[in-house]
């Protein structure tokens, strides 16, 4: 199932991983990244907790705190999602990657 999230503006696609857990420690889905003319247009995202992205197709470019990190199928990068990041596709083709966002442990002090 597609849902609108922060980005969809710019052309990335969230597709739910899955709706049956209820109340969800986590977040889990599988993002399309588009190729972009001008990524420096795209704002940067910012959230508590730690994200999880594995790049399943194509290449990403990962901008993670202002630093650009070439990502490529089968690799994985976890990272505290409160410092800026955001990515686009390279390659001539949309990329797809698997992500999950995890709360901050901070929230849910009962869970550590």
């Amino acid at each position: 199932r597609t849902i609108n999230r922060s980005g969809t503006e710019f052309g990335y696609r969230y597709d739910v991983g899955d709706f049956s857990k209820l109340n969800p420690k986590s977040e889990v889905f599988f993002l399309t990244l588009p190729t972009m003319e001008h990524p420096e247009r795209i704002p940067p995202f910012r959230h508590s907790g730690e994200e999880v992205l594995l790049v399943l197709e194509g290449q990403i470019v990962f901008n993670y705190g202002g630093v650009d990190i070439l990502l490529s199928e089968g690799d994985c990068i976890q990272f505290e999602a409160e410092i800026d990041h955001f990515g686009h596709a390279v390659g001539g083709r949309d990329a797809r990657a698997f992500v999950v966002t995890i709360p901050d442990r901070a929230a849910t002090p009962d869970q550590r």
